[in-house]
């Protein structure tokens, strides 16, 4: 079984057309209950709700980074990582630890 990489892009994108949608087409939303609403940006957005760790590609992508930059990072001890087999991954704190570092603000709002 191979395992999937989130596309956080592709979900960025997806929010974004979702958006567009629904500004265009407010009588959409008559249709759906404010629960419906919430459960279907869940699911837009539900692959890193609730993600505690983060390979060195979803930790590029989330912060449009190329992946050299994170591993340099975690090589000048800059960005926390744990090392399982060849690769790393980096825990939720420390992903927003480290963009705080770099002067960016909130990474993950309160709900996720």
């Amino acid at each position: 079984m191979t395992k999937k990489t989130i596309n956080l892009e592709g979900i960025r994108r997806a929010n974004a057309r979702l958006d567009a949608y629904l500004a265009e087409h407010p009588d959409a939303l008559d249709a759906l209950s404010e629960k419906t609403e919430a459960e279907w940006r869940e699911i837009v957005r539900g692959v890193i709700v609730g993600k505690q760790v983060f390979s060195v590609r979803e930790a590029a992508e989330m912060l449009n980074l190329n992946e050299q930059t994170i591993r340099r990072a975690i090589k000048k001890q800059a960005l926390k990582a744990a090392k399982i087999g060849k690769d790393y991954r980096i825990s939720r704190a420390d992903l927003e630890s480290y963009y705080r570092d770099l002067g960016g603000g909130e990474l993950f709002s309160e709900g996720e």
